[in-house]
């Protein structure tokens, strides 16, 4: 009896067991009609890409069943295969032209529901910017260093976002936003050409090629050749004018040759050395001495160079010239300068005896008016005896130049000319050109006193000469210069 009623206990709770279990399932079969949702990202969201190789972020939800498989596509056509669903996959975008990507994903529920197809697109930008640079729009020559850039780009993918600038091609400056035009200063130094460089930078990260222009920049006042080594020959503008070569017959201290007083024009301009060349400024060039300076004479890279004849001075002159046509610093051509050009520059516009003034407050022995001696080596200036410190040449532009920039324009050493000596001026050309037909003696001049002399052999007018083999411890040379 007992045994009876616990039977139908169990077949009264297995009969409610199944009876639960039936309208559970059939909860789930009627409840789970609706499609699970989610979304997609390419790259976090990126706007762009680089490269095929993108990384998808992933995310759904469903109110029923679960997600149970995802599948992409890259045109909404054609599916991959349903796979496992994955916060984050890898992803290879299509190949092709540069342009927008797109990628869908759907998702499936175990219920059977398909979500509708999430979407993201980013931009492929494989391909590195092209450009353009102009200095000057184009022009050949400038003679400031300050420059305006023409700048042009062009990009198929993200666009330009940056540019730099290279004079060197090693050292850049830094990312800047792209503008059509950038003022720019070109790097100093020698006259000669100059190239700037430019590269672009797209939002993708691309790096366009290295583009560049060149100019050519010569300084108006002002023009410096690099001798071998990189040492520097500064040469200053002489600007075209006339003047009264000679000197009048009442000038204290003159001599017959420097008559008679006659106008020079010079149509041109043309360039004179700042300083007397070097010691070091020679044997840049040459790498040997006709005679070699002694200390007794003053021996030093800033000491002008001496003991070297006119023929010298143009042995100089030649390898000097080959160094500049092979090294790119042309088109210069230096020489010696004509007489005329010489005086000229030394008087930088005056007409006084010396281009500082008259100086006539004392004789023109080796006196010293406390003027003199502020603008030039001579004899009144000249201390001790051969082999003293204070004996022989100085080093060059310690003297106040003249009103051209021009240093040592009178004495510390005389400076060659390219002119044949004449007894005097009659007949000398009249257009600044050198006097090379008639020669007296065989003979060149040279020009501006020296540390031996008097001061009166240190004016603007005086001249002398000797033959073109000599070689003297006060002679050395100048160089001019035209383009």
């Amino acid at each position: 009896m007992r045994a009876k009623s616990y039977a139908r206990e169990a077949a009264a709770v297995f009969a409610v067991f199944c009876l639960s279990g039936f309208l559970s399932a059939r909860s789930h079969a009627t409840e789970d009609t609706t499609p699970p949702t989610g979304s997609i990202l390419v790259n976090g969201g990126d706007a762009f890409t680089s490269t095929r190789e993108v990384t998808l972020g992933l995310a759904w939800a469903d109110s029923g069943t679960g997600v149970a498989r995802m599948r992409f596509s890259d045109d909404g056509a054609t599916w991959s295969a349903w796979e496992t669903p994955a916060a984050t996959r890898a992803h290879t975008l299509p190949a092709g032209a540069d342009g927008h990507r797109t990628v869908r994903v759907q998702f499936l529920d175990r219920a059977g529901n398909r979500s509708e197809a999430a979407r993201d697109y980013i931009l492929l930008d494989t391909t590195p910017p092209s450009g353009a640079i102009s200095i000057n729009g184009g022009a050949p020559v400038t003679s400031m260093r300050a420059v305006t850039l023409g700048l042009a780009w062009a990009d198929s993918g993200t666009g330009v976002v940056r540019m730099r600038f290279s004079d060197n091609g090693a050292t850049w400056s830094p990312w800047e936003a792209p503008a059509a035009t950038r003022a720019y200063t070109l790097p100093g130094g020698a006259d000669g050409h100059r190239t700037v460089r430019v590269q672009f930078l797209d939002r993708a990260g691309h790096r366009s090629e290295v583009f560049f222009d060149h100019v050519r920049f010569e300084n108006p006042a002002q023009m410096t050749i690099l001798l071998p080594g990189g040492i520097p020959l500064e040469l200053v503008k002489i600007p075209a004018g006339s003047f009264e070569m000679g000197s009048p017959e009442t000038e204290r201290g003159r001599f017959n040759k420097e008559s008679p007083l006659h106008l020079v024009n010079f149509r041109y301009d043309f360039y004179m050395g700042k300083y007397e060349l070097t010691q070091e400024q020679w044997f840049a060039v040459m790498g040997a001495w006709p005679r070699e300076p002694v200390s007794d004479y003053g021996a030093g890279p800033d000491h002008p160079a001496y003991c070297v004849s006119w023929d010298d001075a143009n042995a100089f002159i030649s390898a000097l010239n080959g160094h500049i046509e092979a090294s790119g610093q042309g088109p210069v051509a230096v020489r010696l300068p004509s007489e005329a050009e010489w005086e000229y520059a030394c008087r930088a516009g005056t007409q006084t005896r010396f281009y500082f003034g008259d100086s006539l407050d004392v004789p023109d022995g080796n006196e010293d008016d406390g003027v003199r001696s502020q603008y030039m080596w001579f004899a009144g200036n000249n201390v001790g005896r051969k082999g003293d410190p204070g004996y022989g040449t100085k080093r060059v532009g310690q003297k106040l130049p003249n009103a051209f920039g021009l240093y040592d324009m009178a004495g510390n050493v005389s400076e060659w000319c390219e002119d044949w000596d004449h007894l005097n001026y009659l007949g000398a050309p009249t257009d600044g050109s050198a006097w090379l037909t008639n020669p007296y003696e065989g003979r060149r001049i040279f020009r501006g006193g020296d540390w031996t002399r008097t001061a009166a052999l240190c004016r603007s007018a005086f001249r002398l000469h000797y033959y073109v083999w000599y070689r003297y411890e006060a002679v050395g040379f100048r160089l001019a210069a035209t383009r």
